[in-house]
């Protein structure tokens, strides 16, 4: 009883704003600040873009054409457009039905590029140019600067030379998988962050597996991201390595992160989904789109995790929010019409906060609905003199808008003046520096969907507090500097209305508390991607949580959600200040003793051993070959704790011309740590015209009892046995003139290369570019494939039967990565160690040996005469190039000819 009246008082404590206050006078704004203040909002009243672009985006514009208030005002820091002359964009429609015609008109548009387009909200690079006729479309509602939006890791540190996450012993997963013999089997986990890139670096190395569901078109490639969905996918893979894994890219623009989220528990059926971002415009007081997409996905059963951002917290002094009511600081002689805010009356009036470093933006919201904001805002960033405003957001809010204003990057020494006109009402305020700090700041950092209700959001600890072992209990274990606090104060449900409405005040004293963050886990942690050496920051800790979860969830499927969450927090390492905080929530999550709070058992986990095969009707020389008959054996191992009992094992296979004359057999009983075989070996024929070269593809069900709930039957796919053996590889190489690559044209040029061979099928193909001379010179000849940004490319190779495999798409493309020229003495091999999205742009002219995008074994069996067909597009302007040189490579597929015993017709001589 005592302890939990200690935990409810330390959380009636935290729930109170705490503020952190650097106390110091404050200088008066010049004369010259405020005539340029009120320059700004008469240009804000005068432009009839006013209501249609948001006003960075307006001021931008206005520079770009040499007029308007972006010009008089000298010191004003306006958006850059990019070396192409564009702005990237977010548009919303006034009706989601109208999506397809503008995103068709924006994709025509020369030099645009549209990234995203769902439910009547795009994204897109648009020409300067082309902007203001956009935005005065009368099916478009609003046109912005995209969104940002901050991931939740930190700057790295010193890396280590290991590959597996720390937190496995921190977080006791290593003892909890071998008390339970739980990984994950049975369930899937989803991530959605900025990408994939690096992802063929890492399943090289063993550190990913070979299978990753990637929602179709959402991998992230080619957009100019670090690959931090690879790192956080290597996470929950070293926690739940026999979980099914799934990514979607989460920086494509909120509706597209929204729906991403709704795709991967609805299409590809993930269990526990986990992300790192937080889009600026995320609303402190109210479920937004990605918020109601976690709230969705969770009512439908799925767990969601979210970082809880590292925008800094007042214990350690990091904080970067102010939260307060607004306080009538009164008007300003040169400012008629309006109120400034005052943030602190120590030393008399304070209407300025003082920026400490650089990194964020001034992101201001207050208590209104979003998208029914009729109480007009603005913020103005004032240089560290008070003679000139440096930046500003003044968008329009007329009753129909958000309550929300953002500015450009902030600078050590900024000023920030909040002004409201005489016609809004006084409301309760969030100012984000979004990392960087304030003079005067508050608690209250955590915001937008992993402050949803059903959302877990995590705070971070650095695994080395653990030296190498389990996570301590205790204020010694504190959580990182910068990871964001609670509490979230809340008005407005998703709808917009009021949350509390027997306290309907829209001030501090209204809405309603959300206690978080959640729990709190492991960064600090090892990974292969690259750039994530040592992987630090919220991003870090919530994969951790996220795969702890899926542990529980393997040991008790039909567990609800409440169920869940109660055995994570119970049995958390209480940390910080005692009972629930505002910095690690319930604490630091850990495996054994959320899985005995639970109520876990020990459960068997099989593992198929190789095949072992015998020709019992063949030329007895090892390899299977047509007309062959073969016995399989197939080891299983019980790696699980529990011994698995009445084990019944069933082949089968979808590839044509496989005869299973005995496709089911029993094992003994298998106990802990035991390999057995079936007690009769499974049996299969080949057909006499089965492929020589192409393989066999089998796949295991596995009946058993002593698995975890909801496991049995245990499939085990993937099983490819090769029929034939390979032979001397031989070169055919491309004889014909130099064929040009048309630029920026998606239909590009195709190259035949035509074989006879005599009717031989391949074991093995590759593609080679050659060159005589290889060099990164823009007009080098002596390359196989001349191009001056490799990023632009898409390279198929076609079999004369019609089947494809891509070698690289558009790979990495804006990056500064495959933005170097050309492919010279480069091969594609199923057998390279890396593929080639993962190289760097200095490693032009690209030459070595790298895996293709798509398997080339998909020629495996494959007819080799007739005329193979390489084709290449560009995707982007103004790099053009050459297709010189290049050679296929081929290893025929060897069989012996055999004559099969005549079998009676149980398959059986």
């Amino acid at each position: 009883m005592r302890n939990r009246l200690l935990a409810c008082l330390s959380l009636l404590a935290a729930l109170t704003l705490r503020p952190a206050w650097s106390v110091e006078a404050a200088p008066a704004l010049t004369a010259s600040a405020q005539s340029e203040v009120r320059a700004l909002l008469a240009d804000k009243a005068s432009d009839p873009l006013s209501g249609k672009l948001d006003s960075g985006l307006r001021l931008a514009l206005q520079r770009q054409h040499g007029r308007g208030a972006a010009v008089e005002l000298g010191h004003l820091r306006v958006l850059q457009a990019d070396a192409d002359g564009r702005y990237h964009v977010d548009v919303l429609l006034k009706d989601a039905t109208g999506t397809p015609a503008v995103a068709a008109e924006i994709a025509a548009l020369p030099g645009a590029w549209l990234q995203s387009a769902v439910n009547g909200e795009l994204r897109a690079w648009l020409p300067w140019q082309q902007i203001a006729a956009l935005a005065s479309r009368p099916e478009v509602r609003w046109l912005r600067r995209a969104m940002p939006a901050a991931r939740g890791r930190s700057a790295p540190r010193q890396p280590e030379a290991i590959n597996i996450t720390q937190g496995l012993r921190a977080h006791a997963v290593d003892s909890a998988r071998s008390q339970y013999g739980l990984t994950g089997l049975g369930q899937k986990i989803c991530v959605l962050s900025d990408s994939i890139d690096h992802l063929g670096t890492v399943q090289s190395s063993g550190d990913l597996p070979a299978t990753i569901d990637i929602l179709p078109g959402q991998s992230g490639l080619g957009l100019g991201f670090s690959g931090e969905g690879t790192a956080m996918l290597e996470i929950v893979h070293d926690l739940a390595p026999d979980a099914e894994l799934g990514f979607a890219a989460a920086l494509t623009g909120v509706a597209s992160f929204a729906q991403n989220i709704r795709d991967l528990r609805y299409n590809a059926a993930c269990d526990v989904l986990v992300d790192d971002l937080i889009y600026f415009n995320e609303s402190p007081f109210q479920d937004g789109p990605i918020a109601q997409a976690v709230a969705e996905v969770s009512a439908d059963g799925a767990l969601y995790f979210a970082a809880a951002t590292n925008f800094g917290n007042t214990r350690y002094g990091t904080a970067s929010v102010y939260e307060g009511d607004f306080v009538d600081a009164g008007t300003l002689p040169a400012l008629p019409g309006g109120r400034v805010n005052q943030f602190s009356t120590s030393l008399g009036s304070s209407n300025q906060i003082r920026v400490l470093n650089a990194g964020g933006a001034a992101s201001l919201f207050w208590t209104d609905p979003l998208g029914g904001s009729g109480n007009d805002y603005d913020v103005f960033v004032m240089s560290p003199d008070l003679l000139h405003v440096v930046d500003a957001g003044i968008d329009l809010q007329d009753g129909d808008d958000d309550p929300y204003e953002m500015t450009g990057s902030l600078q050590p020494n900024d000023r920030i003046v909040i002004w409201k006109s005489d016609a809004a009402a006084p409301r309760f305020l969030h100012l984000s520096g979004l990392g960087s700090r304030f003079n005067l700041s508050t608690q209250g950092q955590t915001r937008g969907h992993s402050a949803a209700v059903a959302a877990y959001s995590a705070a971070a600890v650095d695994v080395n507090v653990a030296n190498g072992g389990r996570f301590m209990a205790g204020p010694a274990t504190p959580v990182e500097p910068f990871s964001a606090e609670g509490p979230r104060r809340m008005y407005f449900d998703a709808a917009g209305g009021l949350l509390n409405p027997g306290q309907p005040s829209l001030l501090a004293d209204g809405g309603v508390v959300r206690a978080k963050p959640d729990l709190a886990a492991a960064d600090g942690v090892a990974t292969a991607t690259p750039g994530f050496s040592q992987f630090y920051g919220t991003s870090a800790a919530a994969p951790h949580l996220a795969a702890i979860a899926t542990l529980l969830r393997q040991s008790a499927p039909a567990a609800d959600s409440a169920a869940i969450r109660a055995a994570l927090t119970s049995s958390a390492l209480d940390i910080e200040d005692p009972g629930p905080d505002t910095l690690s929530g319930a604490g630091i999550a850990m495996a054994d003793s959320a899985l005995a709070a639970l109520g876990a058992i020990p459960v068997a986990r099989l593992r198929r051993g190789a095949p072992s095969l015998i020709e019992i009707d063949g030329d007895l020389d090892g390899i299977p070959e047509p007309g062959e008959t073969l016995d399989l054996n197939l080891l299983l191992h019980n790696d699980g704790p529990a011994s698995a009992t009445a084990v019944l094992a069933t082949l089968s296979s979808a590839t044509p011309g496989i005869n299973l004359l005995r496709a089911s057999a029993s094992y003994p009983d298998i106990g802990s740590g035991a390999a057995v075989s079936p007690t009769l070996p499974f049996r299969l024929a080949l057909a006499p015209d089965f492929p020589c070269g192409k393989a066999i593809v089998l796949e295991l069900e596995v009946h058993y009892a002593g698995g975890s709930p909801g496991i049995s039957p245990q499939r085990f796919g993937g099983l490819a046995i090769a029929v034939g053996s390979a032979g001397a590889l031989s070169e055919f190489a491309y004889a014909g003139p130099a064929v040009a690559i048309p630029d920026a044209d998606p239909l590009g040029v195709a190259v035949g290369l035509t074989l006879a061979s005599g009717g031989q099928r391949a074991a093995e193909i590759g593609l080679r570019f050659d060159g005589a001379l290889c060099s990164a010179d823009l007009l080098a000849t002596g390359v196989g494939l001349q191009h001056t940004y490799v990023g632009d490319l898409e390279i198929r190779l076609r079999a004369p039967g019609g089947s494809a495999v891509r070698l690289l798409q558009r790979p990495r493309v804006g990056t500064g990565d495959n933005a170097g020229n050309h492919l010279c003495q480069t091969t594609f091999s199923d057998a390279a160690a890396s593929g080639f999205a993962d190289q760097p742009a200095s490693a032009e002219p690209f030459s070595g040996s790298f895996r293709s995008l798509e398997p080339l074994a998909i020629f495996d069996g494959t007819l080799v005469d007739g005329s193979w067909t390489l084709e290449i597009s560009d995707h982007a302007s103004p790099d053009a190039g050459w297709l010189r040189a290049f050679s296929l490579l081929l290893r025929p597929a060897l069989c012996d000819l055999h004559q099969p015993l005549l079998l009676h017709a149980d398959g059986f001589e």
